[in-house]
């Protein structure tokens, strides 16, 4: 996970800043090194302004590394998406319920490989935000804006609210539906609540329940599909 650096100064001077948050500037070998000493083969952008700054993107596509995911609030240049669109292996989209969407939410939705949303919920969903081409997506987490708000009959009410607003066909993940069961025999397979997950029964390898071996549709970077 490659992320902003809290604590770190900025000056707007790039090779400057990375000086001050790291002991090392950050660069492609750097990140590849990381990734091998902790046994992964990806990385994920994760800051604020991930498709506004093509260095650090950059600095990422350089790497070797296998799967790539860019989680993004909406706003960032459109020639940077255009790039990215066709070697981004996942996005994640982060969108507040009550106000317009960033304007490059729906050309990742319409053109991403894989496309996740977390929803912060805090009232009455904006209609920019229903108009979004959500067909497009994998599945939408909502997620209370107001920690004060993480429980109670507020927040359902929120949740109910958002899902009848989504498609029906649409994964959505919240509160009280944070689990996907098996179809077949009912075990949990993964659980999944505001762009967190735990998988319990499900095999991520041969994309089957563990508990009856039925085949499930979710699929993950160590899917490897043996029908074929």
């Amino acid at each position: 996970m490659v992320g902003s650096r809290d604590g770190a100064t900025f000056d707007g001077h790039t090779p400057a800043d990375e000086q001050r948050s790291f002991q090392r500037p950050i660069s492609s070998t750097l990140v590849t090194t990381a990734a091998q000493r902790c046994g992964v083969d990806g990385w994920c952008a994760n800051w604020s302004a991930a498709l506004h700054d093509p260095i650090g993107i950059d600095l990422l596509l350089g790497t070797p590394l296998r799967y790539r995911c860019v989680v993004t609030s909406g706003y960032g240049k459109p020639e940077l998406l255009e790039r990215l669109i066709p070697c981004i292996d996942a996005w994640v989209l982060l969108i507040a319920d009550d106000d317009v969407p960033g304007p490059v939410c729906e050309p990742i939705l319409q053109f991403g490989k894989h496309v996740e949303v977390v929803i912060g919920c805090s009232g009455q969903p904006h209609q920019a935000l229903l108009n979004l081409p959500w067909q497009e997506a994998a599945a939408a987490h909502l997620q209370p804006r107001r920690p004060h708000a993480a429980v109670g009959v507020e927040l359902q009410q929120w949740e109910q609210d958002m899902c009848r607003s989504l498609p029906p066909s649409l994964p959505v993940y919240h509160s009280q539906h944070s689990t996907t069961f098996c179809p077949q025999c009912g075990a949990e397979l993964v659980w999944r609540h505001g762009g967190r997950s735990r998988i319990d029964q499900w095999d991520e390898e041969r994309g089957i329940c563990r508990s009856c071996g039925h085949p499930s549709s979710i699929r993950s970077a160590k899917f490897r599909d043996t029908t074929s």
